[in-house]
Protein backbone atom coordinates (compact mmCIF):
# COMPACT_ATOMS: atom_id res chain seq x y z
CA UNK A 1 0.00 0.00 0.00
CA UNK A 2 3.01 2.33 0.01
CA UNK A 3 4.01 4.41 -3.02
CA UNK A 4 7.77 3.88 -3.20
CA UNK A 5 8.14 6.57 -5.85
CA UNK A 6 7.13 9.18 -3.26
CA UNK A 7 10.14 10.90 -1.65
CA UNK A 8 8.44 11.14 1.76
CA UNK A 9 7.70 7.42 1.69
CA UNK A 10 11.28 6.70 0.64
CA UNK A 11 12.63 8.64 3.63
CA UNK A 12 10.22 6.73 5.87
CA UNK A 13 11.44 3.39 4.51
CA UNK A 14 15.08 4.33 5.02
CA UNK A 15 14.37 5.49 8.58
CA UNK A 16 12.55 2.25 9.40
CA UNK A 17 15.41 0.13 8.06
CA UNK A 18 17.97 2.09 10.09
CA UNK A 19 15.81 2.08 13.24
CA UNK A 20 15.15 -1.68 13.06
CA UNK A 21 18.78 -2.54 12.34
CA UNK A 22 17.54 -4.91 9.61
CA UNK A 23 20.15 -7.60 8.97
CA UNK A 24 18.71 -8.31 5.51
CA UNK A 25 16.81 -6.04 3.12
CA UNK A 26 15.16 -7.71 0.12
CA UNK A 27 14.57 -5.59 -2.99
CA UNK A 28 12.32 -6.81 -5.78
CA UNK A 29 11.43 -3.88 -8.08
CA UNK A 30 8.79 -4.21 -10.82
CA UNK A 31 10.24 -5.90 -13.88
CA UNK A 32 7.45 -5.57 -16.45
CA UNK A 33 9.09 -2.64 -18.25
CA UNK A 34 12.32 -4.58 -18.72
CA UNK A 35 11.04 -7.90 -20.05
CA UNK A 36 12.01 -9.28 -23.44
CA UNK A 37 8.33 -9.27 -24.39
CA UNK A 38 8.21 -5.50 -23.91
CA UNK A 39 11.19 -5.14 -26.23
CA UNK A 40 9.13 -6.93 -28.88
CA UNK A 41 6.16 -4.64 -28.22
CA UNK A 42 8.30 -1.61 -29.09
CA UNK A 43 8.49 -2.92 -32.65
CA UNK A 44 4.82 -3.86 -32.87
CA UNK A 45 3.20 -0.67 -31.53
CA UNK A 46 3.05 2.92 -32.73
CA UNK A 47 5.11 5.93 -31.67
CA UNK A 48 2.52 7.13 -29.13
CA UNK A 49 2.64 3.76 -27.37
CA UNK A 50 6.45 3.94 -27.33
CA UNK A 51 6.36 7.41 -25.74
CA UNK A 52 4.03 6.26 -22.95
CA UNK A 53 6.13 3.16 -22.44
CA UNK A 54 9.28 5.24 -22.06
CA UNK A 55 7.63 7.40 -19.37
CA UNK A 56 6.66 4.29 -17.41
CA UNK A 57 10.13 2.83 -17.97
CA UNK A 58 11.75 5.92 -16.45
CA UNK A 59 9.59 5.48 -13.35
CA UNK A 60 10.71 1.85 -13.16
CA UNK A 61 14.35 2.98 -13.39
CA UNK A 62 13.75 5.41 -10.51
CA UNK A 63 12.45 2.47 -8.48
CA UNK A 64 15.65 0.55 -9.21
CA UNK A 65 17.70 3.60 -8.20
CA UNK A 66 15.86 3.64 -4.87
CA UNK A 67 16.68 -0.05 -4.38
CA UNK A 68 20.34 0.66 -5.11
CA UNK A 69 20.26 3.44 -2.51
CA UNK A 70 18.85 1.03 0.09
CA UNK A 71 21.50 -1.56 -0.73
CA UNK A 72 24.33 0.95 -0.43
CA UNK A 73 22.95 1.83 3.00
CA UNK A 74 23.11 -1.82 4.02
CA UNK A 75 26.69 -1.98 2.81
CA UNK A 76 27.68 1.05 4.87
CA UNK A 77 26.12 -0.48 7.99
CA UNK A 78 27.86 -3.82 7.44
CA UNK A 79 24.51 -5.52 6.82
CA UNK A 80 23.12 -7.56 3.96
CA UNK A 81 20.83 -7.10 0.96
CA UNK A 82 19.22 -9.34 -1.63
CA UNK A 83 18.05 -8.00 -4.99
CA UNK A 84 16.17 -10.07 -7.55
CA UNK A 85 14.88 -9.67 -11.09
CA UNK A 86 14.24 -12.12 -13.94
CA UNK A 87 17.57 -13.37 -15.27
CA UNK A 88 17.04 -11.93 -18.74
CA UNK A 89 15.53 -8.58 -17.76
CA UNK A 90 17.15 -5.72 -19.67
CA UNK A 91 17.45 -3.73 -16.42
CA UNK A 92 20.56 -5.74 -15.54
CA UNK A 93 22.30 -3.83 -18.34
CA UNK A 94 21.55 -0.37 -16.93
CA UNK A 95 24.81 1.55 -16.27
CA UNK A 96 24.03 2.04 -12.57
CA UNK A 97 23.33 -1.67 -12.19
CA UNK A 98 26.60 -2.60 -13.90
CA UNK A 99 28.50 -0.17 -11.69
CA UNK A 100 26.96 -1.60 -8.52
CA UNK A 101 27.64 -5.17 -9.67
CA UNK A 102 31.33 -4.28 -9.83
CA UNK A 103 31.45 -2.92 -6.28
CA UNK A 104 33.42 -4.92 -3.65
CA UNK A 105 31.65 -7.88 -2.08
CA UNK A 106 28.73 -7.92 -4.54
CA UNK A 107 28.01 -11.02 -6.60
CA UNK A 108 25.14 -12.68 -8.46
CA UNK A 109 23.73 -16.11 -9.17
CA UNK A 110 20.87 -17.51 -11.25
CA UNK A 111 18.31 -19.98 -9.97
CA UNK A 112 15.28 -21.58 -11.61
CA UNK A 113 12.18 -21.00 -9.52
CA UNK A 114 10.68 -24.37 -10.42
CA UNK A 115 13.31 -25.85 -8.09
CA UNK A 116 12.00 -23.63 -5.28
CA UNK A 117 8.37 -24.70 -5.57
CA UNK A 118 6.99 -22.18 -8.06
CA UNK A 119 3.82 -23.55 -9.68
CA UNK A 120 1.00 -21.86 -11.57
CA UNK A 121 -2.45 -23.10 -12.69
CA UNK A 122 -2.47 -25.32 -15.76
CA UNK A 123 -4.44 -24.52 -18.91
CA UNK A 124 -7.81 -25.87 -17.75
CA UNK A 125 -7.26 -24.69 -14.14
CA UNK A 126 -7.65 -28.22 -12.77
CA UNK A 127 -4.16 -28.43 -11.32
CA UNK A 128 -0.72 -26.84 -11.20
CA UNK A 129 2.49 -27.14 -13.19
CA UNK A 130 6.02 -25.87 -12.39
CA UNK A 131 7.12 -22.56 -13.89
CA UNK A 132 10.83 -22.34 -14.60
CA UNK A 133 11.24 -18.53 -14.31
CA UNK A 134 15.07 -18.18 -14.35
CA UNK A 135 15.80 -15.50 -11.75
CA UNK A 136 19.01 -13.58 -11.12
CA UNK A 137 19.85 -12.68 -7.54
CA UNK A 138 22.39 -10.09 -6.42
CA UNK A 139 23.70 -9.94 -2.85
CA UNK A 140 26.67 -9.24 -0.61
CA UNK A 141 25.96 -12.50 1.25
CA UNK A 142 27.72 -15.40 -0.41
CA UNK A 143 25.80 -17.93 1.71
CA UNK A 144 22.42 -16.61 0.52
CA UNK A 145 23.60 -16.69 -3.10
CA UNK A 146 24.81 -20.27 -2.63
CA UNK A 147 21.30 -21.27 -1.54
CA UNK A 148 19.64 -19.57 -4.52
CA UNK A 149 21.74 -20.91 -7.41
CA UNK A 150 19.91 -24.18 -8.07
CA UNK A 151 19.12 -24.77 -11.75
CA UNK A 152 16.36 -26.97 -13.13
CA UNK A 153 17.09 -30.72 -12.98
CA UNK A 154 14.71 -31.40 -15.93
CA UNK A 155 12.66 -33.85 -13.87
CA UNK A 156 9.35 -32.14 -14.64
CA UNK A 157 7.34 -30.33 -17.30
CA UNK A 158 7.20 -26.53 -17.41
CA UNK A 159 4.55 -24.10 -18.58
CA UNK A 160 5.00 -20.57 -19.86
CA UNK A 161 3.99 -17.60 -17.70
CA UNK A 162 1.35 -16.41 -20.12
CA UNK A 163 -2.42 -16.12 -19.84
CA UNK A 164 -2.43 -14.27 -16.52
CA UNK A 165 0.02 -16.60 -14.78
CA UNK A 166 2.77 -14.00 -14.33
CA UNK A 167 1.04 -12.46 -11.29
CA UNK A 168 1.14 -15.79 -9.47
CA UNK A 169 4.85 -16.11 -10.32
CA UNK A 170 5.52 -12.79 -8.56
CA UNK A 171 4.84 -14.47 -5.21
CA UNK A 172 7.74 -15.99 -3.25
CA UNK A 173 7.21 -19.74 -2.87
CA UNK A 174 7.69 -21.25 0.59
CA UNK A 175 10.82 -23.16 -0.48
CA UNK A 176 12.37 -19.94 -1.77
CA UNK A 177 11.70 -18.17 1.53
CA UNK A 178 13.25 -21.08 3.42
CA UNK A 179 16.34 -21.00 1.17
CA UNK A 180 16.82 -17.29 1.89
CA UNK A 181 16.45 -17.91 5.64
CA UNK A 182 18.95 -20.81 5.54
CA UNK A 183 21.45 -18.65 3.70
CA UNK A 184 21.09 -15.79 6.18
CA UNK A 185 21.38 -18.14 9.15
CA UNK A 186 24.59 -19.62 7.76
CA UNK A 187 25.96 -16.18 6.92
CA UNK A 188 25.36 -14.99 10.49
CA UNK A 189 26.98 -18.14 11.88
CA UNK A 190 30.02 -17.56 9.67
CA UNK A 191 30.23 -13.92 10.72
CA UNK A 192 30.37 -14.97 14.37
CA UNK A 193 33.58 -16.92 13.69
CA UNK A 194 35.44 -13.64 13.11
CA UNK A 195 36.80 -14.83 9.76
CA UNK A 196 36.71 -12.75 6.59
CA UNK A 197 35.86 -14.07 3.14
CA UNK A 198 37.10 -12.02 0.20
CA UNK A 199 35.03 -13.85 -2.38
CA UNK A 200 36.46 -14.78 -5.77
CA UNK A 201 39.68 -12.96 -6.68
CA UNK A 202 41.52 -12.63 -9.97
CA UNK A 203 45.20 -13.56 -10.22
CA UNK A 204 46.11 -9.87 -10.35
CA UNK A 205 44.10 -9.10 -7.20
CA UNK A 206 45.67 -12.03 -5.36
CA UNK A 207 49.20 -11.00 -6.35
CA UNK A 208 48.49 -7.43 -5.29
CA UNK A 209 47.24 -8.60 -1.89
CA UNK A 210 50.31 -10.85 -1.40
CA UNK A 211 52.57 -7.92 -2.31
CA UNK A 212 50.87 -5.70 0.26
CA UNK A 213 51.29 -8.34 2.97
CA UNK A 214 54.99 -8.71 2.20
CA UNK A 215 55.53 -4.95 2.46
CA UNK A 216 53.70 -4.90 5.77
Amino acid sequence: GYDLTNETTQRHVKAQIEKSGAVLVICSPPCTKFSQLQELNLYLNDEKWAEEFEKERQLAIEHIDFCLDLMRGQQRRGRYFLFELPAYATSWKLPQMQEFLNSPGVDTTIGDMCMYGLVTPNKDRTGFLPAKKPTQFMSNSWYILKELGTRCDHSHEHQHLMGGRANKAAEYAYKLCMAICRGLRRQKAYDRTGKTCSGAMSIGQLQSMIGSIRKW
